[in-house]
Formats: structure tokens, sequence, C-alpha cells
């Protein structure tokens, strides 16, 4: 997925749904997973300087050390040292792009990093979070897309 283009909602949609239902992604829309620990920082928002490309940000949800991820999608992990720099880079998000918050809508909000000027005056970002059953934002699952602007 080229770096210029930008994420749709239907892209968004079938990236949730590879890691739901634990399918492969397509070519036009690869991404890798970054799975957080207890231990680690927060990914949601992001504390790194990202390399331009989709990343699906996953929340440890259990008392294991990391968060699930189905067996076939394991090869797609990546881990912080794989994200671009390690360099410490607080990302911002914008208000919500939707006010719909019905169960199964996706919402986008902007991000835009605040570190080191060389890197944040040259990217920008989205990201996306599906509504869960009681319609607040889904936290566990992120898509993050980072892209040069």
């Amino acid at each position: 997925f080229p770096g210029s283009c930008r994420l749709c909602e239907e892209d968004v949609r079938k990236i949730f749904a590879c890691v739901k239902e634990g399918r492969a992604p397509t070519d036009e829309i690869a991404f890798n997973i970054v799975k957080t620990t207890d231990k680690k920082l927060m990914l949601s928002p992001p504390s790194f300087e990202f390399r331009d490309g989709i990343y699906v940000l996953l929340r440890n949800v259990s008392d294991s050390n990391a968060a699930a991820v189905p067996s076939n999608l394991e090869h797609l992990v990546i881990n912080e040292h794989d994200i671009g720099s390690t360099e410490f880079c607080k990302w911002s998000l914008s208000g919500p792009a939707s006010k719909s918050k019905k169960k199964g809508s996706i919402q986008q909000r902007y991000s835009y990093p605040r570190g080191r000027p060389e890197y944040s005056n040259t990217k920008g970002g989205s990201m996306w979070t599906m509504i869960d059953v009681t319609g607040k934002d889904g936290l566990d699952i992120r898509v993050f897309h980072v892209y040069h602007s």
C-alpha cells in the first residue's frame, strides 16, 4: 500500500476482519501487527516514530504478557525496533471524524506527531477504531496508518 495513499473505511473494515477472523491480508492492504504488554509504552495513542505504513495496534486484553494474535498472522507481528525509531514521539489525536457511535461503525481520528521537527514536520496519520457493543471506542484493536504529509 503506497505511503502517499490514504486508507478508506472499506479498506479499514477489511483489516479489522483479517485480524478478528484470522485471515491473511490482501497484497493491496498489507499491514504489520504491533502488540503491547503491560510493561511497554502504550501504542494508542502511539509514542514512537513510525515508518510510513499500516499498523494494527493490539492492546493486552488478558493477564498474559501480550495481546492475542491469530496464529496464522504471527508472521506479521513486529516489535518496536521494526516500527522505525524507538525515539519517543507522542502523537496527538484529533476529535472524531464521525459522530456515529453505532455498534460496528468505524471512527477515524487524524494523528499528528509531536516529536523532533525533522520527523514531525513530514508525517501524518490516521487512527481508526471500531465502535464496540457499548457504543465506545474499541481500544483493544486499532488501525494506525502513517504517511508522508
